[in-house]
């Protein structure tokens, strides 16, 4: 009976996601015991000549790692979210999605990942979305270089580097923390809304506005700073930006992981953007989202009776939300 309703749990949610890509195959991807998917890791699924450009893997939250993953395919891969104890209304189950590492190769354009819980990520193509993923280390150009039109937004990521030649790279509404972001000199690139919890920022002849930085140091030549706000005098006077921010002033502090780098009430980052739009990654037009949660419908609640009579009806009930 366990196993049949944890069966069924994962065919619903399969079915809710599969409403809102009718056009494109969904194939689930589940190493857990007794809940068959269509494949057990990364590499089977990616590389089955079934799963065809423009499909869905979606992956079920797991205690065992999926692998790695080369792509040369245009595919979306979709985990279940992180910190999913810590927020209300994110997943049923807690168990989070990991992958070893994913490479967007040549032929991958149009790719998109999120809702993984630790990975590193190899952009080596143009038109790839990192977002919504935690623990991510993001390669843009790194191995292949003059990639450009690269998203990496709303993530919880350990590192960001950009490598040689790079166009139209934008790190947006991400918190930025360990090994920080760096670019190539060479690379163009436009960090926006973020909150930067050091070591810190290296760019050249980029654009810095709208960020908050926690702690750390900024470095490089030719950037454009405006709109940010420091901890110490990191961005340079004028332009908008704000030094010495006593910052138990600007965030909440409190609740979760991700949650506490909400802004509070009567914060200065509060409408100091370019804009008017708040500074930080809960800001601008695509604010950060809790949890990392998919952009997808996500059950929330699932509860049934504990013993259904012989002859009655099974019934359960499902709480659902949908996280765009």
């Amino acid at each position: 009976m366990k196993k049949t309703l944890t069966y069924l749990f994962a065919c619903l949610t399969a079915a809710l996601f599969a409403t809102t890509s009718a056009e494109a195959k969904v194939w689930r991807v589940d190493n857990n015991t007794g809940t068959p998917g269509d494949f057990t890791t990364a590499s089977a699924a990616s590389t089955d000549s079934r799963v065809v450009a423009g499909d869905t893997l979606y992956f079920n939250g797991s205690a065992t790692n999926y692998g790695s993953m080369t792509l040369s395919k245009k595919l979306v891969l979709i985990g279940p979210g992180y910190f999913l104890t810590e927020n209300p209304e994110t997943q049923v189950s807690a168990l989070t999605a990991q992958l070893s590492s994913v490479s967007f190769d040549a032929g991958s354009q149009g790719s998109e990942i999120m809702g993984f819980d630790g990975t590193q990520v190899f952009v080596n193509t143009n038109n790839i979305v990192v977002r919504r993923n935690r623990n991510v280390y993001a390669y843009v150009g790194y191995y292949v270089s003059n990639v450009s039109n690269v998203f990496v937004s709303q993530n919880y990521a350990y590192y960001v580097v950009v490598g040689s030649g790079c166009t139209n790279i934008f790190i947006t509404n991400n918190y930025i923390t360990s090994s920080g972001l760096s670019s190539g000199s060479n690379s163009v690139v436009h960090v926006t809304q973020n909150v930067i919890d050091g070591p810190g920022l290296t760019t050249y002849n980029s654009f810095v506005y709208n960020n908050i930085m926690n702690s750390g140091s900024i470095s490089g030549t030719g950037n454009s700073y405006n709109n940010n706000l420091c901890n110490s005098t990191q961005f340079p006077a004028g332009n908008g930006n704000v030094q010495n921010v006593t910052m138990s002033n600007v965030f909440v502090g409190t609740g979760s992981t991700d949650g506490k780098w909400k802004l509070k009430s009567g914060s200065p980052a509060l409408g100091a953007g370019v804009n008017g739009e708040d500074c930080g990654m809960f800001g601008g037009n695509e604010p950060y989202v809790l949890s990392g949660l998919p952009a997808i419908p996500s059950i929330w609640s699932f509860s049934q009776p504990s013993v259904v009579p012989a002859s009655g009806t099974l019934q359960i009930r499902i709480k659902a939300n949908s996280h765009n």
